[in-house]
């Protein structure tokens, strides 16, 4: 039995918002695997920004989608006939399937989920990408320190005086002009307070009053 796969294909190029017109839904036959390839049934697709990236033409960090082609996405779903040797019928699996039905994949960029730990849309949100350059975005790129309230680090800083003689903080250890500390009033105050104690919004009124 041939099995009837819905897709959501690209009909035209939006101009800002895309609307109804841009989109064409399809029947076509899902396909059977060939050797080295396995059949899924696709159970959650991913809506990210991204996606409005893709539909532009020119050159991008990855091809656009091309007029007629299937909408590209992340998704999560189950095998249901396989010829791959590394894919079982019944796994889970994580991969850029595309807004349909059913999706034909040789394995390349999937990977298994494990349902287990997290429900199959979590392994799309919180341990799917977004989660994932969130996590890493704030803990190996950010690197949060206590000691900072709103992107400001206090402790001892020098002044300096640059060309027009208006006094800005400088970093000794960065050797370069840095944010002045605490721009934008008492609401910032305020929220150090909450983040931080008595003592850094203390230190945040001390360090305002000496660069006002």
């Amino acid at each position: 039995m041939t099995l009837a796969n819905a897709q959501c294909r690209l009909a035209a190029r939006p101009v800002g918002l895309p609307k109804q017109s841009d989109w064409q839904i399809t029947d076509a036959p899902a396909g059977t695997p060939a050797d080295g390839e396995f059949l899924v049934r696709v159970e959650y697709v991913s809506v990210d920004p991204a996606m409005r990236t893709w539909m532009n033409a020119g050159r991008s960090y990855v091809p656009p989608v091309e007029i007629g082609e299937v909408m590209r996405a992340a998704g999560i779903g189950r095998v249901i006939e396989s010829r791959h040797p590394d894919f079982a019928v019944g796994d889970e699996t994580y991969g850029t399937f595309g807004v349909q039905r059913y999706a034909l994949s040789d394995g390349a960029g999937v990977t298994r989920v494990d349902t287990t730990l997290a429900p199959a849309p979590v392994h799309l949100g919180a341990l799917g990408i977004s989660g994932l350059t969130a996590y890493f975005g704030l803990l190996t790129a950010a690197r949060p320190d206590r000691r900072r309230v709103g992107g400001c680090r206090f402790g001892r800083q020098r002044r300096r005086t640059d060309r027009t003689d208006q006094r800005v903080p400088y970093d000794r250890h960065r050797r370069r002009p840095r944010q002045v500390p605490l721009a934008g009033g008492r609401a910032r105050l305020r929220r150090c307070h909450r983040l931080q104690g008595r003592r850094s919004a203390q230190a945040a009124q001390g360090a305002r009053a000496q660069w006002d």
